[in-house]
């Protein structure tokens, strides 16, 4: 059979088969075959192992080998004061291990890190630099194919990378499955290929050899790059010249920009050949254009991706997954300086092990670099909590906070072996790993300490254990972990944690497992303000310190932005729910407040609810809206002649006692809808509104809990217009009340839940209905708390 045939029967086997797993040590190549040319023409097939910020040559018994800038030969590399330096002994001339040279002798040095996150503006080593590709929508990304002067053309076809990128079979192992699957189907990537060629590829080809694009070498490569800079620049120019080339064949339709920053969201450069070992350039990585000005369609290239073609047949998707989540700004969770000797995440996340096809990165990342969860939910007390697979898009991690860290919490979250992509993981069941907020954004790379870090046994600051094993579950008899188990929920500095999880089921359609927490966690509820007067009111709230020492304050304004801030009072390190007030006066009689309590101590800041007031006499234009709900009266509140009170849909308002009513002399519009009525209740009813006054279940509401709204307009005031539709009222008194029939009041729909104390069985006080009101379906409310319809339909059944 031709090579060539037998190269494209191999690939096609490659992407099609969605169970084989790629079983690489890390994110950095490992054991990559090389061949490599001796200055007196030996040939040596040699392996590269590394990434690209730093790789080396070695055989395949891990001795390292360095090319001598002298003499042009590729010798074995020795230690001499922390450097690595080409030996005496030739490579294919002598048996190291007969010489007593170390095997895998090398030196990882940071300066590499330090020039790269120098040179490398809006790449893996600076990940907040990266102009980021939009994480919902559909991103449409551009791959291009690049050959050097010296190479042939490439012999796949486009429908192999077509499968490899775009494919959408169920099931299948593709770049856009993936996406699909792990952002909950918030993210299509969908790929388009240039120059535009089919069925086989046609790529760019540069005008300069592959030797322009390695390393100088006095004997070898007099046409190599000399420095970090002259190699970053041949790169950046490669990549300029190619976009040049194809830009006019990317249609004017498509749209390259989805996020509308001006930039195009990502390129993808697929690099003939092979990574190579020492020359950083040909090597697979992402980065930015950020040398030149290059755009298509009037829209900058910035970020990329740069692919060797051998390494992306080799590593499938893994890879493209990696480099991508790189395009929507995720840092690397693997160590750049020794690799793999500590591996802190591991294969439970793409971003240390990427594996074929791809695993689900672990929820914690989604969150904070996906953005396709919201939040991961704090679990505040003990207890036993059940959670889904990292599959479902929901319920499917909780954040545990150390009582012993300002800085780091906990993640929980059930990894279980299903699908094409989380079929790969190395197991099932609750895993848990570390978060390091004070490394937010910056990943694994300059680790330890680590953002994200994986508990597994044996595994220790300095060792790395048995990170396949870190999956807690019944059926591997792994069930309790704590401070006191192997492992030990450690923290960065390697103090206790304070986590105690036990009980953890199998690994079924759920998994749950039981939560004792040290202390509770800090809480903060605002209560009510209560001593409301014209120009003066009190904050109420309370706090409950979750073991820690804790202030408290009130944020106040007349809109949640607040800023305004009362004296901080301190309620102790208890673990039991402390009251706090505050009277504030110098209020403006008939604005509307919002107010929260606020605890703050070593742990955070803990936020109340908002709730809100409204102290004395309304005298101008007032709205009031859902988000101020629910709208507390615990004095009354009197609209004046001339101003009007507009109550927007879906407002709540609670009253409480016989100054729980609001007079109206001007204008009431209350206009809810179907869906959305306006509800007055009672400040004990907990159904609506939450628990607003904070008892929890020891008060219920009752018929007579407030008074009413009594709608009293001057006589003959041709400006009074007030209108009830879609109203709700509940455990009131007289609830509505209309004391000048004269006047312009317009009731629809409005009606009653509950029944109105000692106002059962008769209209409205003083209430018919006459010619000069007028009333669409008048009689709905004209007895107190009955759902009669009479003059129309039930409104209860609208």
């Amino acid at each position: 059979m031709p090579k060539t045939i037998l190269k494209l029967f191999f690939l096609i086997m490659l992407v099609i088969s969605t169970v084989a797993i790629s079983c690489l040590d890390g994110a950095p190549l490992r054991n990559v075959p090389v061949t490599i040319t001796q200055p007196d023409g030996v040939v040596i097939h040699c392996f590269a192992s590394g990434d690209e910020f730093y790789n080396w040559l070695h055989d395949e018994n891990g001795y390292t080998f360095i090319q001598d800038a002298t003499t042009g030969y590729y010798t074995y590399a020795i230690i001499i004061s922390e450097k690595l330096v080409p030996s005496e002994h030739i490579v294919g001339r002598v048996d190291p291990a007969s010489l007593g040279l170390a095997r895998e002798a090398n030196v990882y040095p940071r300066d590499i890190v330090r020039k790269f996150s120098r040179a490398r503006v809006g790449s893996p080593l600076n990940p907040e630099f990266i102009v980021s590709a939009p994480h919902a929508g559909t991103l449409n990304n551009l791959v291009v194919f690049i050959r050097f002067s010296d190479d042939s053309e490439f012999t796949e076809t486009t429908y192999i990378f077509d499968h490899l990128f775009n494919t959408t079979v169920a099931g299948a192992n593709s770049l856009r499955n993936y996406y699909t699957e792990v952002s909950y189907n918030q993210l299509t990537i969908s790929s388009s290929f240039y120059p535009n060629s089919t069925p086989w590829v046609t790529s760019y080809q540069d005008s300069n050899s592959r030797d322009y694009y390695r390393p100088f070498n006095l004997i070898t490569n007099w046409n190599g790059y000399l420095n970090e800079a002259d190699k970053a620049v041949r790169e950046q120019m490669l990549l300029r010249n190619a976009v040049n080339a194809i830009a006019s064949q990317v249609d004017q339709g498509l749209d390259i920009d989805g996020n509308s920053d001006g930039n195009v969201d990502n390129i993808c450069f697929i690099i003939k050949g092979t990574p190579e070992g020492w020359s950083q350039l040909l090597w697979s990585h992402m980065a930015s254009l950020n040398f030149f000005n290059v755009y298509i369609n009037s829209k900058q290239v910035m970020t990329y991706d740069f692919l060797l073609e051998d390494d992306l047949i080799s590593r499938g998707v893994g890879i493209l997954a990696h480099e991508t989540f790189h395009s929507l700004g995720a840092p690397d969770l693997y160590h750049y300086v020794n690799q793999g000797v500590l591996q802190p995440a591991f294969r439970w996340d793409l971003m240390d092990v990427p594996l074929n096809p791809p695993q689900h990165m672990t929820a914690y990342m989604k969150m904070r670099y996906g953005k396709w969860l919201a939040e991961i939910p704090t679990i505040l007390t003990s207890g036993v909590v059940t959670l889904n697979p990292l599959t479902a898009s929901s319920n499917n991690a909780r954040e545990i906070v150390s009582p012993n860290s300002a800085a780091e919490h906990f993640v929980v979250e059930y990894r279980k072996r299903t699908g094409t992509f989380e079929n790969s993981l190395p197991d099932e069941g609750l895993i848990v790993y570390r978060i390091n907020t004070s490394l937010d954004g910056q990943g694994n790379a300059n680790g330890p300490p680590d953002e994200l870090y994986v508990y597994r046994p044996d595994g220790t600051g300095s060792a790395n254990g048995n990170p396949s094993q870190a999956n807690f579950n019944s059926s591997v008899g792994r069930t309790v972990f704590n401070d006191s188990t192997n492992p030990s929920s450690f923290l960065s500095d390697g103090n206790p944690g304070g986590l105690n999880v036990s009980n953890v089921s199998v690994a079924g359609d759920t998994i749950s497992f039981s939560v004792s927490l040290t202390a509770e966690i800090t809480t903060a509820t605002t209560g009510v303000a209560t001593d409301v007067t014209a120009n003066s009111a009190r904050f109420n709230g309370t706090v409950n310190p979750g073991g820690f020492a804790t202030t408290a304050y009130f944020e106040w304004g007349t809109s949640t932005a607040y800023g305004n801030t009362t004296p901080s009072q301190s309620v102790g390190s208890g673990t039991s729910s402390v009251k706090v007030s505050w009277n504030q006066s110098g209020l403006s009689s008939g604005t509307t407040y919002h107010y929260r309590v606020v605890g703050n101590n070593t742990k955070g800041i803990v936020n109340g609810l908002d709730a809100t007031f409204t102290p004395g006499t309304i005298n101008q234009g007032t709205i009031w809206t859902p988000a101020g709900n629910p709208h507390v009266i615990t004095n009354s509140v009197t609209i004046n002649a001339g101003a009007t009170l507009t109550i927007q849909p879906g407002v709540i308002v609670k009253l409480s006692g016989l100054a729980g009513y609001l007079r109206v002399y001007g204008n009431i519009i209350a206009q809810g809808t179907v869906d959305q009525p306006i509800v007055f209740t009672s400040l004990k009813d907990d159904t609506v509104g939450g628990d607003t006054n904070g008892d929890g279940s020891s008060s219920t509401p009752g018929a007579g809990d407030w008074v009413g709204v009594n709608v009293s307009p001057v006589s003959g005031d041709s400006s009074v217009a007030s209108e009830f539709e879609y109203v709700t009222m509940r455990y009131g008194s007289t609830c509505l009340q209309v004391s000048n029939q004269t006047a312009g009041v317009t009731i629809n729909r409005a009606w009653h839940e509950k029944w109105c104390a000692a106002r059962d069985s008769r209209p409205l006080e003083g209430w018919q209905p006459p010619s000069s009101m007028t009333s669409r379906t008048p009689w709905q409310l004209c007895i107190p708390m009955r759902r009669l319809s009479k003059g129309g339909p039930n409104p209860a059944k609208q």
